[in-house]
């Protein structure tokens, strides 16, 4: 189903039931989640104490290799594909930490961002990538209190250092001690 922006953008203010709606999903619908390679339903997650990363693309081959990366390290992996979707799962799936990639349809990661700021939580991390990173996407991420903005071409490393760094910065008491 293709977003309106217009209708969304407007009317997000108005609280998180317009984004069902939009989406022309119920409230209750169960999202799925990845751990590691298994997908569970959000109604038969454990409550453990892993990190929750959210993982918001349009490419799902991105989605995925970051996905299969964060698994074996004990990350929890959420994914949205649109600004919308990740809006929605900071609402209700309560992420550790956010990498969302600037291309997105309808809304892009800075709106997106803007809006989990308004909205949600200012405080929560949020590491933006992409392709074409500029100084204009650098000034108005950090302006928004993004960690760091990152472009996608870098390794696969250098991500996963990042990330881990984010979640000891934001969560060390929780940190589990490296080796």
């Amino acid at each position: 189903m293709r977003c309106d922006c217009a209708a969304w953008a407007s009317s997000v203010s108005g609280g998180i039931g317009t984004l069902f709606a939009i989406h022309g999903r119920a409230a209750d619908s169960p999202r799925r989640k990845c751990m590691g390679n298994d997908m569970m339903l959000a109604s038969e997650q454990q409550n453990d104490r892993r990190f929750r990363i959210l993982v918001t693309d349009d490419d799902d081959r991105w989605r995925e290799g970051l996905r299969e990366a964060f698994g074996p390290r004990g990350y929890e992996t959420i994914e949205a594909a649109s600004g919308e979707e990740a809006i929605e799962a900071v609402h209700h799936e309560r992420p550790h930490l956010i990498v969302l990639d600037l291309e997105l349809p309808c809304l892009n990661g800075i709106e997106t961002l803007r809006i989990i700021r308004q909205e949600v939580s200012d405080r929560l991390p949020a590491i933006v990538v992409s392709s074409a990173v500029t100084d204009r996407v650098m000034a108005d991420a950090l302006a928004l209190h993004a960690y760091t903005v990152m472009s996608k071409m870098v390794g696969l490393h250098r991500i996963l250092y990042t990330v881990s760094r984010v979640l000891q910065k934001y969560y060390q008491e929780q940190y589990p001690d490296e080796p």
